[in-house]
């Protein structure tokens, strides 16, 4: 689904992405996708459950990671979390959560 939105999973940057400032004892997480305007600053981190997971576990850990890059980048991104059936859509700053078909476009995430 995130290739049917035009982001490459597999780009450079892109999944596994390494983030500090969490509130564990390493201080670091690893966002599972981190999805990336043009000018490589985050738009939308992904955080990808299990498929026999309620989505909504990772909602939490979503803004954590969300958090951090926003800290880094100084640029809130957008939050989505799935389980690759159930995704869920999450702008924390204006909206509350709700679900979607699928993952926006570049273009649709700018503001």
């Amino acid at each position: 689904m995130l290739r049917e939105a035009g982001f490459d999973p597999k780009a450079p940057d892109t999944a596994e992405v390494r983030v500090t400032g969490m509130p564990n004892v390493p201080g670091e997480g690893f966002v599972d996708y981190v999805l990336r305007g043009d000018d490589g600053k985050p738009l939308a981190v992904v955080e990808a459950k299990r498929t026999r997971k309620d989505p909504r576990v990772g909602q939490q850990q979503a803004k954590l990671y969300a958090d951090c890059l926003e800290q880094e980048y100084g640029q809130r991104p957008i939050i989505f979390y799935t389980n690759g059936y159930e995704h869920w859509i999450w702008d924390d700053t204006r909206h509350p959560p709700r679900p979607i078909q699928g993952f926006l476009k570049k273009d649709e995430l700018v503001v």
